[in-house]
């Protein structure tokens, strides 16, 4: 007797001995590919789930997102600071 392998990640799917995953974001299903354990299709996953939808995604993995350095304005090097800019025409 065949028994349906246990999913344990969102996004995770069995295709015959191997699993496959995929996210819908926005009306759109993304096919994210077939993997030999669930592990590696949970983690492709969460990565396009991060390109998606950023902050806000649902991840099995978070620590595995690396975190992207907030800059704000404040933070930006100031107009003094920088070379001047030469436009087209020589100026």
């Amino acid at each position: 007797m065949y028994r349906t392998p246990l999913i344990r990640f969102k996004g995770v799917y069995p295709r015959g001995d191997k699993w496959f995953a995929a996210i819908k974001s926005g009306g759109t299903t993304h096919y994210l590919g077939t993997f030999e354990d669930q592990i590696q299709a949970a983690k492709a996953r969460d990565r396009k789930a991060y390109e998606l939808q950023g902050e806000y995604a649902y991840l099995h993995f978070p620590d595995a997102i690396p975190a992207k350095p907030v800059t704000h304005h404040r933070d930006a090097e100031s107009t003094e600071e920088r070379e001047p800019q030469i436009n087209a025409d020589g100026r």
